[in-house]
């Protein structure tokens, strides 16, 4: 009897530690999110462009062209055509 209970302990044992490494996995791989910062937007002035308003973001330094797509996929617009007074959701600096 004292042999079968041994066995019982082990198994209970590796249940444990097979749940716990599980449950470990699967926060690091589906963890919480990043909590969203505050949402910047940008109200197109008359005549401006998008190249102008990424060049702004990024600096004379920098390549827009990254920021013209993420602006584009941050407000599902599928060409680079902007209205006056239309308003962006700029991306995440």
């Amino acid at each position: 009897m004292t042999r079968t209970r041994v066995r019982w302990d082990r198994v209970a044992v590796l249940v444990a530690v097979l749940v716990s490494t599980l449950w470990a996995a699967g926060r690091a791989v589906g963890g919480s999110q990043a909590e969203p910062g505050p949402v910047r937007r940008h109200v197109v002035a008359e005549g401006e462009t998008l190249w102008e308003i990424a060049r702004d973001l990024v600096g004379p330094e920098g390549d827009p062209r990254p920021v013209i797509e993420a602006i584009r996929d941050a407000n599902g617009m599928g060409t680079t055509l902007l209205v006056d007074g239309q308003t962006l959701v700029l991306p995440a600096a």
